[in-house]
């Protein structure tokens, strides 16, 4: 059988095809390799340098917190910690007893940090903390064993720098500070006082990077090709006293310790500038180790800003009213028979009750024996207009302008309401029922009777600084309104001085020492309802020293506290404690330096 033989042409036809075929792909090949060079090679390029170059931002130190003194309260301090890409790990107990002999750290409390592992998104985990608190010895000790033959062992092992948020007083002023908290990009973020209120202050300006990486996204040493740097956060320096704080938060914590109260704060003012030198609040915590925290949410609370009822304390600025009205005279006389019908209900005189009543009163009387009936007579007098706008003048309702979060400022009423009630509110209202103030408020109206009738505005923060120490901002003392004729504030710090030489506030006498101050004991409202809770007080006692030229204001709040609840026997020993060590301290002469050397004497 003959086998047909292919025509020629048939043979090269196809020759022909097949190098044609191969020659357009060549030109295809090259149009594309012209394509991406020539023509889109820019783009190609900008993308691989992408890749290759990354921009890495660089966190701001967070600014520091002062005290007047430039003692710090928060500062930023730095700690190494030994991290690991186990990724680039090729024998992790190998590595593990290679960092164990440099670090001197059991191999076995290494080792678990070494081993790959997955992220939930399916991703290898290229950033692992094997051990956060490297000592700098031992960190350097790190970084001199990577640099010599060891060094091979090592591999995928860095050591890094942790920025860490440090709080030097720890509980004592932790309310007014604040902590942080982890936010956005790792950088700590403000909670709580001035941390948080003052964040954007604190936070500086993140800078950046422009630098070659490696495989697992860090910078390849000598390479960065751009450096924009941080920008620390501003210092803010404030008027608080670090050791004023300590004695007024070490004193109230005591006083809480013998009547377990449900929380209580402690204030101390200078009256001739309105400075805060201390705010300590009860329950409280560390900073550091908020995680811990007992107490919920009492913990958290800034006491010094929380509204309550003033009770007795606010007498003697219902006194003020009266006198600076032309209402009373001091040789005006109030008669007590123990109680005080009006309308629907009977005041009582708090220390007699339906026993008997305190008979004939001076003002003199009134404030040092601490009589409600008196007291409500004068505020029947004034009427609630009256009052209202005297209390107003003492800065009571409005916001200390502390910079604090929460502070708000008493509450007489809404508009209107606050003038509304007639004899009957004006009468609760000049004992200190019916109206709500702060702490600080309150601290401040005493400290304008301290200063000669003249209330100034409260000052926390005194100045802002930038990483250059150029002020950005600052406060100087301000004098906010005249409330009182010199002469009046003069008799009402008499009139302060007798509760404690001769009536409700005995208890608070330093020997050596005048001593101007009121005790309160107020019933506690019924949250969210009208009325007052059976059985819970707020105990209370503000005044200054000396009575005679005031250096300090003192307030000290009880929250019901548990066993004897009034104010002469739980708040008044406190704010003794702290006065008569603020005394020592700045080393104040006595008044009396006879009694005081006697008394020094007889304890021997």
């Amino acid at each position: 059988m003959d086998v047909p033989i292919r025509p020629p042409d048939l043979t090269r036809r196809r020759i022909e095809r097949l190098f044609l075929g191969i020659a357009l792909c060549y030109v295809a090949l090259v149009a594309r390799l012209v394509y991406l060079q020539a023509i889109n090679g820019a783009y190609y390029r900008d993308k691989a340098e992408e890749i290759r170059l990354q921009v890495i931002g660089l966190p701001a130190e967070r600014g520091a917190i002062q005290d007047r003194n430039g003692r710090p309260l928060a500062i930023t301090t730095y700690r190494a910690a030994l991290v690991c890409d186990p990724v680039l790990v090729k024998d992790p107990a190998r590595t593990a007893a290679a960092a164990s002999r440099v670090l001197n750290v059991p191999a076995s409390r290494l080792l678990p940090a070494l081993v790959k592992r997955t992220l939930p998104n399916g991703k290898a985990d290229r950033s692992v903390d094997v051990l956060v608190g490297v000592s700098p010895a031992a960190a350097e000790a790190f970084e001199r064993a990577k640099s010599s033959k060891e060094g091979a062992d090592l591999v995928g092992l860095f050591i890094e720098d942790r920025a860490e948020r440090t709080y030097p007083l720890g509980r004592d002023a932790v309310h007014v500070v604040g902590f942080t908290v982890p936010g956005e990009q790792g950088e700590a973020e403000g909670s709580l006082g001035l941390e948080q209120a003052l964040d954007e202050d604190l936070r500086g300006h993140r800078g950046r990077i422009r630098a070659e990486v490696d495989a697992a996204g860090r910078v390849i040493p000598h390479t960065r090709a751009e450096r924009v740097p941080a920008r620390a956060g501003h210092t803010v320096r404030l008027t608080l006293d670090a050791a004023v704080q300590h004695i007024a938060q070490e004193e109230l914590a005591r006083g809480c310790a013998e009547h377990k109260p449900l929380g209580a704060t402690a204030i101390v003012l200078q009256p001739a500038t309105g400075d805060v030198l201390a705010l300590a609040n009860f329950p409280t915590f560390d900073p550091v180790k908020r995680l811990e925290l007992r107490g919920g949410d009492e913990a958290l609370r800034n006491r010094a800003l929380a509204r309550y009822e003033p009770g007795s304390t606010a007498k003697i600025l219902t006194a003020a009213a009266a006198l600076q009205e032309g209402i009373v005279t001091p040789s005006t006389t109030f008669y007590c028979s123990g109680h005080l019908p009006i309308g629907r209900r009977t005041i009582h005189c708090a220390m007699h009750g339906k026993a008997g009543g305190h008979g004939t009163l001076t003002l003199e009387g009134v404030i040092g024996r601490s009589c409600n009936v008196a007291s409500a007579q004068i505020g029947m007098r004034l009427g609630m207009e009256r009052l209202a706008r005297r209390l107003r003048e003492f800065g009571l309702f409005s916001p200390a302008g502390v910079g604090l979060p929460g502070d708000a400022g008493g509450l007489l009423g809404f508009g209107a309401e606050a003038t509304r009630g007639g004899a009957a509110k004006a009468a609760r209202v000049a004992f200190g029922q019916s109206v709500m103030v702060t702490p600080l408020g309150l601290a401040a109206a005493y400290g304008a009777i301290a200063n000669d009738g003249l209330l100034m505005k409260t000052r926390l923060i005194d100045s802002v600084t930038d990483e250059r120490g150029r002020v950005v901002r600052s406060t100087r003392p301000e004098p906010l309104r005249r409330v009182l004729e010199v002469e009046t504030a003069q008799y009402l710090r008499k009139l302060l001085a007798g509760v404690v030489t001769d009536g409700t506030g005995k208890i608070a006498r330093i020997p050596g020492y005048t001593v101007a101050g009121k005790t309160g004991t107020a019933q506690k409202v019924v949250k969210n309802r009208r009325g007052y809770a059976s059985g819970k007080y707020v105990a209370s006692f503000v005044g200054f020293v000396p009575a005679r030229e005031p250096r300090a204001v003192i307030l000290v709040v009880v929250d019901e506290p548990k066993g004897v609840y009034y104010g002469a026997q739980v708040a008044a020993p406190i704010f003794r404690e702290i006065a008569e060590r603020l005394l020592w301290q700045w080393r104040v002469p006595p008044d009396d330096p006879e009694t005081l050397q006697r008394i020094r004497t007889a304890r021997r």
